[in-house]
């Protein structure tokens, strides 16, 4: 499969090297033992592959150059050892250790061991806009390595879900760690883009190495001397080649689906889906009945910068809670395939006891808009109504919603709510923006609200 549009940046790695000959036959590896994944937008950060910098690329293909210490299993609950032997707590959760597998190695065969995590915390630790910087020092006193294998996490603090935080990879990395032996070099760690195919940049641990990439596609290779298999912890995933991909609008990804070029399709509306299974039966999706999905663990929400007025007032946060009627977000956003909850978890069975906890009250809230309340807090505030919306001191009461552009739920919640709030008297605006753009101003708090996923985990 090719891209769907050209590309003005294209970066492919280049044929030499001993392993050059398989990575080509794998490049050109047939339908059948490719693996092609749907995205609804465009790599916007196509040259960016430095996991600590805000806007990057890793979320086209994170998963399959690297190794997280530890999975958590969403269905299960349980936290599942990965590149980590054992993950354990003192008595009073201050101090974590860490023992690594023996045999992990960088895809330069390079020995992964606690140096690389060391480094990979103590730059995060020094650099203000690094990755989980702020984290880290929330958190984390020292670390240390004991040996090769062994690494000594000591907390300020005592933290019972440290393991689960750190380093449980919650969806795609939450703790990243860097070779050491690459970047011990980098002079500007904070403007170093991570991607150099020659040099086998980016670097991972992982199944796949990053063959080419493009603003519409990234292109992965399995890479067969991948230390899960050598060390016999798992065995080598089936695609030799994976292939994650923009196509277009929705009715091009649609039809490209219908013509089996996709094997997994990302964020699409339900009559997409019902098209989808009508001209093609061979698309199926977790459950044969409404809502169909498997519920993410990452409930949407509205993020309010709390830092910008009005909405550094408590009781201003709230008022847009009540003016939103969820439901009918749900209804029409989502077309009824999926589910309302006031709380930031998904429905799973692991979680149901924490569910369980929520008071009748918070449920009967959030359930329904309250209008009324929210003109009250606004009376109270010096608001007024006397024409299509509330105003103070002659300024009008607006509301920028920022959404990333090609998600569709996104900008379809965005549109729902708009809507309600500009009925109720706000005047609600959409704000389209590229994926990096989006994420590098939730990171440096330059928004007003945003439409998203951000309380994963």
């Amino acid at each position: 499969m090719s891209s769907a549009c050209g590309s003005d940046i294209e970066k492919i790695r280049p044929a030499q090297g001993p392993e050059a000959e398989k990575l080509t036959a794998y490049f050109n590896a047939p339908r059948a033992e490719t693996l092609i994944i749907d995205r609804a937008g465009r790599l916007q950060s196509s040259d960016n592959w430095n996991p600590y910098v805000p806007g990057n690329a890793t979320g086209w293909g994170f998963g399959q150059f690297s190794d997280p210490l530890a999975l958590l299993n969403y269905g299960t609950g349980q936290i599942e050892n990965w590149m980590a032997e054992s993950i354990t707590p003192n008595q009073d959760f201050t101090v974590w250790t860490v023992r690594l597998r023996p045999g992990i190695t960088w895809h330069d065969g390079t020995p992964f061991t606690a140096t690389d995590i060391v480094f990979s915390v103590q730059l995060q630790i020094k650099h203000e806009t690094l990755g989980q910087h702020f984290a880290y020092k929330e958190w984390v006193r020292s670390v240390e390595k004991i040996d090769d294998l062994t690494v000594v996490y000591h907390l300020n603090k005592p933290n019972v879900r440290f393991k689960l935080e750190r380093f449980s990879d919650n969806l795609c990395g939450v703790d990243v760690f860097v070779p050491k032996h690459v970047w011990e070099r980098v002079a500007d760690p904070v403007m170093f883009k991570n991607i150099d195919l020659a040099r086998g940049l980016p670097m991972g641990t992982g199944p796949y190495l990053l063959y080419k990439v493009t603003p519409n596609e990234t292109i992965w290779v399995r890479h067969d001397g991948w230390w899960a298999t050598k060390t016999g912890l798992k065995k080598l995933p089936e695609p030799k080649k994976i292939i994650i991909a923009f196509a277009g609008t929705e009715e091009i990804r649609l039809a490209t689906g219908i013509d089996n070029d996709f094997d997994t399709m990302d964020d699409i509306t339900l009559g997409a889906f019902e098209a989808l299974t009508t001209r093609n039966p061979a698309w199926i999706a977790f459950q044969k009945e409404k809502p169909y999905v498997w519920p993410d663990p990452c409930a949407r929400n509205l993020s309010i910068n709390n830092a910008r007025e009005p909405s550094n007032d408590r009781d201003m946060r709230w008022m847009l809670s009540d003016v939103m009627d969820r439901r009918q977000i749900i209804d029409i956003a989502y077309e009824g395939t999926s589910v309302m909850g006031p709380y930031p978890w998904p429905l799973y069975p692991a979680l149901q006891r924490f569910t369980d906890l929520i008071p009748p009250e918070i449920i009967a809230r959030l359930s329904q808009p309250r209008l009324d309340k929210a003109a009250e807090t606004l009376k109270t505030k010096g608001y007024v109504k006397t024409g299509r919306y509330w105003t103070r001191d002659g300024k009008e009461l607006g509301l920028e919603i920022q959404v990333v552009e090609g998600i569709t739920e996104l900008e379809r919640i965005a549109d729902v709510y708009g809507e309600q709030l500009q009925r109720f008297g706000i005047n609600a605006v959409k704000v389209k923006l590229e994926g990096g753009t989006w994420g590098e101003n939730l990171a440096t708090g330059n928004y007003e609200t945003q439409s998203g996923w951000q309380l994963c985990g």
